[in-house]
């Protein structure tokens, strides 16, 4: 679960996309040229080509788009499910389009990397400067700082 909060994005996002690569829909988390309508889905593995043999067969460029139509589904379904507010639940309209109003996985990672993890002039300083306000207190284990300049 991600509650949308920045600090928990990188590891939330290191854990999702391991879980990805488990169900085999990380390809689409990234812009993978999905271009393919989502009305078209059904369409397209309904459909019948007749070649000489007289069995039904889809181009390889169709069952290319097919796979990568199913697993933004797929992945846009666990991506709903690992939201954990309302605000980020907002976020899959935001990623939605007339052709997938669903989403596109892409579309919402993207969206998520811009909000958690934006990498401007300005986020950098942000960054720096809170690296400049951790210290290590007398007594403390060290792998609390090294956790703390992780999250950071």
């Amino acid at each position: 679960m991600f509650n949308g909060d920045e600090k928990n994005f990188q590891s939330w996002w290191i854990k999702f996309q391991a879980y990805a690569r488990v169900k085999g829909f990380h390809p689409v988390l990234t812009d993978a040229g999905i271009a393919i309508d989502e009305s078209d889905i059904e369409d397209l593995e309904l459909k019948e080509k007749h070649g000489s043999s007289g069995t039904n067969v889809r181009t390889r460029d169709e069952e290319k788009q097919l796979k990568l139509a199913k697993k933004n589904l797929l992945a846009m379904a666990h991506l709903t499910m690992a939201f954990g507010s309302e605000v980020l639940l907002n976020k899959i309209a935001s990623a939605s389009t007339r052709e997938w109003p669903g989403g596109l996985a892409f579309r919402l990672v993207a969206l998520l990397k811009e909000k958690c993890a934006p990498k401007d002039q300005i986020s950098g300083v942000k960054r720096t400067r809170k690296l400049g306000q951790i210290a290590l207190k007398a007594g403390e284990n060290p792998a609390t700082l090294f956790k703390q300049i992780k999250a950071i």
